[in-house]
């Protein structure tokens, strides 16, 4: 039996190695981009479907936040020719406001995380 239980906290703490690396630093990317169309053929569909996806042209924001607190915020201020950007301000709200969610998410997989290993750790000891 404690083979058993052995090779799960093995595994257990390899998975949680890999989590950490994943973890470790949130990245929220908004950018812009247009609407292009494909025809498909689906399987079991007769004829071609129109699909519409947006194509992305360009980043508007992007913030790197690591768990160690750091944060950075890039916004282009300039093209790709050196000439100024003028800043949508629409864009940044909706930036700001997936840099929330994210945020919640990421706390939601950590707080949840130490959970679940509290939770092991009091069976299996």
């Amino acid at each position: 039996m404690s083979e058993v239980i052995r090779d799960i906290v093995n595994r257990l703490v390899d998975g949680l190695h890999d989590m950490a690396q994943d973890i470790g630093e949130l990245s929220v990317v908004t950018t812009t981009g247009e609407i292009i169309t494909k025809e498909v053929n689906r399987p079991n569909e007769e004829g071609m479907k129109t699909i519409y996806d947006i194509e992305e042209t360009g980043v508007s924001a992007k913030t790197l936040i690591q768990i160690d607190g750091d944060i950075i915020v890039r916004v282009p201020v300039k093209d790709v020719d050196g000439n100024p950007l003028e800043i949508d301000e629409r864009m940044l709200k909706l930036h700001e406001d997936n840099v929330k969610i994210a945020m919640e998410n990421w706390r939601t997989v950590i707080t949840t995380t130490v959970s679940v290993i509290k939770e092991l750790r009091e069976f299996i000891v």
